[in-house]
C-alpha cells in the first residue's frame, strides 16, 4: 500500500517554501512567537482528493511548526480515514500532533497539525 503523505513536513526549513508563500501575520502561542503565511502556490489544489480552499504555515525561527489546510464542504468523516493512524500506515509521528473540525457557517473542514509544543 502506498504511504499517505502531506505536502508539508513538521520541522523542515522555511526555505522550501519561500517563494510559494505570502506573509499574513505574526502570532504568539503560548511563549513562542510564530510568523504566518499563506500558501500562494497554485500547484496544491486537491489533498487526498479533498478540494483546498486554503493553507496556512506557521514558522517558528524558520521551522515550519503548523500547518493549517481548510477543505471546501464537510469532509470530517472521509479525511480522519485518511489521516488516522493505522498499524503501518500512520503520516505522523509521535511528536506531531492534529486536530480536525468542521464549520457548517463557513462549509469548511479545517485540519491542523502541528509540533507537540504548540
Amino acid at each position: 500500500m502506498k504511504k499517505k503523505r502531506l505536502p508539508f513536513t513538521i520541522g523542515e526549513q522555511y526555505e522550501l517554501n519561500e517563494f510559494s508563500v505570502c506573509s499574513i501575520n505574526e502570532v504568539i502561542i503560548g511563549k513562542y512567537s510564530y510568523d504566518v503565511y499563506e500558501y500562494i502556490d497554485k500547484d496544491i489544489k486537491y489533498i487526498f482528493g479533498f478540494k483546498v480552499k486554503y493553507i496556512q504555515l506557521l514558522y517558528n525561527a524558520d521551522i515550519l511548526s503548523k500547518v493549517k489546510i481548510q477543505f471546501y464542504g464537510n469532509v470530517l468523516i472521509e479525511l480522519l480515514n485518511h489521516i488516522a493512524p493505522s498499524e503501518n500506515d500512520a503520516i505522523f509521528d509521535n511528536q506531531v500532533k492534529s486536530e480536525i473540525f468542521y464549520s457548517p457557517i463557513l462549509d469548511v473542514t479545517q485540519f491542523e497539525y502541528f509540533d507537540s509544543y504548540v
